[in-house]
């Protein structure tokens, strides 16, 4: 009977302790760990295809190597034969490829390659070959297996920046397996940049060149939803989780925009994006989440471990909005960096995951004029709430997709100075703004501000 979880195996491990100190007692904690560890038998499988790994740990448990270990014994002696089983025959069939071979490479910060590589007998080698257009000759780098197996499994190969200057490069991906039979992709003719930059459009009718997909779960697609919102906000294509189905089976799932180039930008910028979820919860609560995060490289180091995020997302989402929304958020704070935006589907560990999930359209960024946007002008009204203290003031929000924010300020007389009491984003359905005056006695009056960026102008 197999058996897993803390509880029963720290019986076991016990037990092997108690059979390891009775062999050797002058033996410290530190050493009976390094024992365990060592005389271990390694366990894999398709997705942990090395030892150790957080499937298994350092694998199964061999008390009798480990005690004698405990006794001073060559334990080496133990060993373990892998290797093939060979038949008469031949083999005329090529290895099978399948890889994004994206036109337009970034290299901002490391950038990972995969391909899905399989064969009849078995892969033996997968390699990147690749040049700048000043290099003569292709530079190879061997991709590693990911998961999977020999016959069909997942590759992946990290460029580093240094790999690929700016300007003009060409790539292809060659398998090689145990036959010696050889295939390799198309040369590619591909464009280096540092980053995307203001002015930049992605409606997604021509794929996510520079996006990529990731997370423990990876569902994001590039396409017409047949599912969800059946439909896109402008064009035919979106990309989103799962096109046709729900998110079941999720636990995270990310697409990670291109980097995007601020280091030479002096205005503001606005990033926006439209935006449709259907997200599931569990009893009403443990909602699972549809986030956008705004990380930022390291400039001196580019692994992709050295993005720094912030503690909070730049939105978060955790009710379902069955209608396409436009989104803005202000890149101004990061004027002189690069960055990369990652939107984010999570689930909660409890929902039934029985929801469509989260889509995306139309992203772009727009460089922001100095021009101050118009102040709200219509609706005004302030509402007083007796034995609250609290005033709601009410306004149509401008017809504007730069504007970022609200502001609200407050001044005891008509004429005097106005302090600026709260700072707001405003929701698609929110078009007021709330202060709890102090003292509760008097008047007061109040102007609202248009916010773009850093830009504000009040009415």
């Amino acid at each position: 009977m197999l058996k897993t979880g803390t509880s029963m195996a720290a019986l076991t491990v016990t037990g092997a302790v108690a059979l390891i100190l009775e062999a050797n007692k002058n033996l410290s904690v530190d050493k009976v760990e390094d024992i365990l560890k060592s005389t271990a038998t390694p366990l894999t499988d398709d997705h942990y295809i090395n030892s150790p790994n957080m499937g298994y740990g350092y694998g199964k448990l061999n008390v009798f190597k480990a005690v004698e270990a405990a006794l001073g014994k060559d334990v080496d002696k133990f060993a373990t034969f892998t290797g093939q089983t060979l038949i008469p025959g031949t083999d005329n069939v090529l290895p099978a490829i399948e890889a994004t071979t994206p036109k337009k490479l970034y290299n901002a910060y490391d950038f990972e390659f995969e391909a899905k590589v399989s064969d009849n007998v078995g892969v033996k080698s997968v390699t990147l070959y690749y040049k700048s257009r000043v290099a003569e000759t292709f530079t190879s780098k061997s991709f590693e297996l990911y998961s999977g197996n020999k016959k069909s499994g997942t590759y992946t190969v990290t460029i580093h920046p240094s790999d690929l200057p700016v300007g003009n490069a060409s790539y292809y991906i060659e398998a090689v397996d145990y036959s010696g039979n050889k295939y390799k992709t198309d040369t590619i003719q591909a464009t280096v940049e540092t980053g995307i930059k203001p002015g930049y459009f992605n409606d997604f009718e021509n794929g996510a060149d520079g996006f990529v997909f990731g997370g423990k779960t990876p569902m994001w697609e590039v396409g017409v939803p047949t599912y969800g919102p059946t439909s896109a906000p402008s064009g035919s294509n979106v990309v989103g989780t799962r096109l046709k189905g729900k998110y079941d089976g999720l636990i995270n799932s990310l697409l990670i925009s291109p980097p995007i180039d601020l280091s030479d930008v002096n205005t503001d910028v606005d990033l926006s994006f439209k935006d449709w979820s259907e997200l599931d919860n569990y009893m009403g609560g443990f909602e699972d989440t549809a986030e956008v995060w705004i990380g930022e490289l390291n400039s001196n180091d580019s692994s992709v471990e050295k993005i720094s995020y912030p503690k909070e997302p730049a939105l978060i989402n955790r009710y379902s909005k069955r209608s396409w929304e436009e989104r803005h958020i202000d890149l101004s704070p990061y004027k002189g960096k690069k960055i990369i935006v990652m939107f984010a589907l999570r689930w909660s560990g409890y929902s039934k995951r029985d929801a469509a999930g989260y889509y995306i359209d139309d992203f772009k960024l727009e460089a922001l004029s100095g021009k101050a946007p118009l102040p709200p002008s219509k609706g005004l009204s302030a509402e007083n709430f007796v034995g609250s203290g609290k005033v709601r003031v009410n306004f149509e929000k401008i017809n504007d997709p730069a504007i970022t924010k609200y502001a609200l300020y407050r001044s005891k007389t008509i004429d005097g100075n106005y302090e600026k009491v709260k700072e707001q984003k405003l929701s698609a359905y929110a078009s007021h703004i709330e202060d709890i005056p102090l003292p509760q006695e008097g008047s007061y009056y109040y102007k609202v501000a248009s916010i773009k960026g850093k830009c504000r102008k009040c009415t």
